[in-house]
C-alpha cells in the first residue's frame, strides 16, 4: 500500500509491483493507512477518516471532519479508532456597532468502530474547559494516545493555552460511561507527542516528547499526591540516526518511534 500528497492510495502486487488498484480521496496531504486484517484499509488524512475495502480500492464509509487536525489513536487490534472533531453547542448574537456574535464550540473524542465507521462511544469535552488548542494548518504537531487492553478506556494527549499559559492536558476516557477526567497536565507545550501509553493498572500514562530536538519523558500520575515525573532520554539514542539534524519545522511527515508501555522503540 502507498499513498502521495494529494490523496492518492494504491494497493502494489510485492511480486512485480501490478498496481491492483488506485483510489482518489483528494487529500490535503498523503494519508496515513492502516490496514484492518485482510477486509479494509483506513486512510487518516487531516479533513476525514475513510475505509476502503482492501479487495477493489472501494470506499467503505467516511467520516468528515468539522475541525481538521492530524489527532488519531487505534486500538491494538485495530476495532476501534478515536478522532478528535468539534461541535457549535450555541451562538450568541450580539448587535450595534460591529454587530455579529460568537460562537461556543465543544472539543469532543469520538471513538469509531473500524467495521462500520459507526461512533461507539462520543467523550465530550463541554465548554471546553482545558482550552484545548489544535493546530490545524501544522502537521508537525501531532496528537494521539493509547487505548486499554481490553478497549474499555483511552488515553490520550492534547496541548491547552489558558489564558497565554501552553501546556499539555493528560486525560482519560471511559468508553462504557461516556465520561472523560483529567489524569494530569504537564506545563510545558512540546513541539511534537511522539507516543503516549497507558499503564495496566490504568492510573498512569508514559508520555514521549520532543522539545528543542530533545527526547524526554513524563509520566504522569491520576493520584494528585504524586508529581508528574520527567526524565530526559540519552540524547545519542537520537544522534545516531540523524534526528539531531531533522529540521522539524520543514517536514511534512515527522519521525514516529513507537511507544510501548515504558518503552520508546526508535
Amino acid at each position: 500500500l502507498e499513498a502521495d500528497k494529494v490523496g492518492n492510495v494504491r494497493a502494489l502486487d510485492v511480486k512485480d509491483g501490478t498496481i491492483l488498484w488506485d483510489t482518489f480521496l483528494n487529500t490535503s496531504e498523503a494519508p496515513w493507512l492502516y490496514p484492518v486484517g485482510n477486509e479494509l484499509v483506513l486512510c487518516k488524512a487531516d479533513e476525514s477518516l475513510t475505509a476502503l475495502s482492501a479487495g477493489d480500492g472501494s470506499i467503505l464509509w467516511s467520516y468528515e471532519y468539522n475541525l481538521p487536525n492530524p489527532f488519531q489513536v487505534i486500538s491494538d487490534d485495530r476495532s476501534l479508532f478515536a478522532v478528535l472533531d468539534s461541535t457549535i453547542s450555541g451562538y450568541e448574537y450580539y448587535s450595534g456597532y460591529g454587530s455579529g456574535g460568537s460562537k461556543t464550540v465543544d472539543m469532543n473524542i469520538y471513538v469509531l468502530n473500524t467495521a462500520t465507521g459507526e461512533i461507539v462511544s462520543p467523550l465530550e469535552f463541554p465548554d471546553d474547559p482545558y482550552h484545548i488548542y489544535v493546530n490545524t494548518s501544522d502537521r508537525v504537531y501531532e496528537y494521539g494516545g493509547d487505548f486499554s487492553d481490553d478497549n474499555s478506556c483511552l488515553a490520550a494527549a492534547l496541548p491547552t493555552q489558558p489564558e497565554d499559559q501552553q501546556s499539555l492536558l493528560i486525560f482519560k476516557g471511559d468508553l462504557a460511561k461516556k465520561e472523560v477526567s483529567c489524569i494530569g497536565t504537564y506545563g510545558s507545550h512540546p513541539d511534537m507527542i511522539l507516543g503516549l501509553a497507558l499503564s495496566a493498572d490504568q492510573h498512569s500514562c508514559y508520555a514521549a516528547l520532543t522539545d528543542s530536538k530533545v527526547l524526554y519523558s513524563v509520566i504522569v500520575y491520576e493520584d494528585p499526591d504524586q508529581e508528574s515525573a520527567v526524565t530526559e532520554i540519552d540524547y545519542s539514542m537520537s544522534s545516531a540516526m540523524g534526528m539531531d539534524s531533522l529540521d522539524y519545522s520543514n517536514v511534512g511527515r515527522p519521525f514516529h518511534p513507537m511507544l510501548v508501555s515504558d518503552h520508546l522503540v526508535l
